[in-house]
């Protein structure tokens, strides 16, 4: 399995991954007090 980061715009880069290629996703949203 290779693994990648991947930081940009979340519409320009989910144009150039392949459909099933992702397992996980990290982000660090300001939700903090909707929880």
């Amino acid at each position: 399995m290779k693994s990648q980061i991947l930081q940009g715009d979340a519409i320009d880069i989910i144009k150039k991954i392949l459909a099933e290629s992702i397992n996980c996703v990290v982000t660090s949203p300001p939700y903090y007090g909707l929880r």
